[in-house]
């Protein structure tokens, strides 16, 4: 080990630092754009009025579409109930997106339906602060399975930040970018996403997603801080085509039980699953580096599988605890093929090792 014991505990609090604070930063300089400029649109301002809300639209004449920049919701608990075009001056223009802060902090907004079935992106902070919104259901033609796909495929930074009300998103599956800190605080429940190609950081951070499963095959990580401090959080899967779980990916992730990672994850970064008080064991086929403190404060750990013999451990990536003092996991056990650098960081820390070949996951 190179650390020695203070500096074990100073690298346990700073990673705990991080956790409040770094994206935090980030969070204050998320742009927030006027509606004067507002994301590429240009000509003249169109507006819809209904019983209880009024919108602006950014209109774009160079391609009869617009873009929904700015809201008056006054009734409470009211429903917004978006078209899929609208017609200003005796032009019609289809409605392509959702701007940036569109709805931001509307405390009276309680649903969005419509028949939208084109916008294709929700910008950022679009919602951000909405937290009375129970729901978001904007969706295409119904598919031949006659399931309902919603058409949103871009959610911005933020735009769902703070959204404690938030029921079902289920119009969102089939997002294909979802930006960082896009739910962060958010009230979620269970998450099913299509086929996403990427996940911002800390996207979920602090919400209270109860599983998260996604279906495609182009996600390539699981970024720094993705499920931070998400409480409820008990299922965690993870693609095939995932490579890297980032930094604090799952930390104090209170009831996550058990992870299992397919061959295609290579890299468990710092901290990734630190404090996870009821993990009980993680399966990780391929990997190739666990790092400093990935697995550390896991009191409940007795067991980590791998198929690699030549793993490249950090300084207590896994098997410790710290209670007022450094301690290790009881009959904690390491699982692989022997005669390499995994079986020597088993014997280097005195914990028990088991030859041990499973079929890849």
């Amino acid at each position: 080990m190179k650390h020695n014991f203070r500096k074990v505990i100073a690298a346990s609090v700073a990673s705990l630092a991080i956790i409040t604070s770094f994206p935090m930063q980030n969070i204050t300089k998320t742009p927030i754009i006027p509606v004067s400029a507002s994301a590429g649109f240009t000509g003249e301002y169109g507006k819809q009025t209904a019983e209880g809300f009024m919108l602006y639209y950014a209109l774009d004449d160079s391609n009869n579409t617009c873009q929904i920049v700015r809201s008056d919701v006054t009734t409470s608990g009211a429903t917004v109930t978006l078209t899929d075009t609208v017609t200003f001056n005796g032009k019609t223009y289809t409605v392509v997106s959702i701007g940036p802060t569109a709805f931001r902090n509307n405390k009276n907004l309680r649903h969005i339906s419509g028949t939208a079935k084109h916008i294709t992106r929700i910008e950022s902070g679009a919602f951000m602060g909405c937290e009375n919104l129970w729901d978001l259901e904007l969706y295409k033609e119904t598919d031949p399975a006659y399931l309902l796909e919603g058409s949103v495929e871009y959610i911005g930074d933020s735009a769902f930040k703070d959204c404690t009300g938030l029921k079902s998103i289920l119009s969102l599956e089939n997002a294909k970018n979802i930006g960082a800190w896009a739910f962060w605080g958010a009230n979620l429940g269970h998450v099913w996403l299509r086929d996403v190609y990427s996940i911002g950081e800390a996207a979920f951070y602090n919400s209270t997603i109860v599983s998260f499963m996604t279906t495609g095959s182009h996600l390539e990580s699981i970024p720094d801080f993705a499920f931070c401090n998400c409480d409820y959080l008990s299922i965690a899967s993870v693609d095939n085509s995932v490579k890297t779980i980032g930094k604090q990916a799952y930390a104090n992730c209170d009831r996550l039980t058990d992870v299992i990672l397919p061959a295609s994850v290579k890299t468990i970064d710092t901290a990734a699953f630190m404090n996870c008080p009821k993990l009980t064991g993680a399966t990780a086929a391929q990997v190739e580096e666990v790092k400093d403190h990935a697995f550390f404060n896991c009191p409940k750990m007795t067991g980590f599988t791998t198929n690699n013999m030549d793993v490249t451990f950090g300084d207590y990536a896994m098997g410790y605890c710290y209670y007022n003092k450094l301690i290790k996991n009881p009959k904690f056990t390491i699982y692989a093929p022997g005669c390499g650098s995994t079986e020597a960081y088993a014997k280097a820390n005195h914990f028990t090792f088991y030859y041990r070949y499973m079929s890849n996951y």
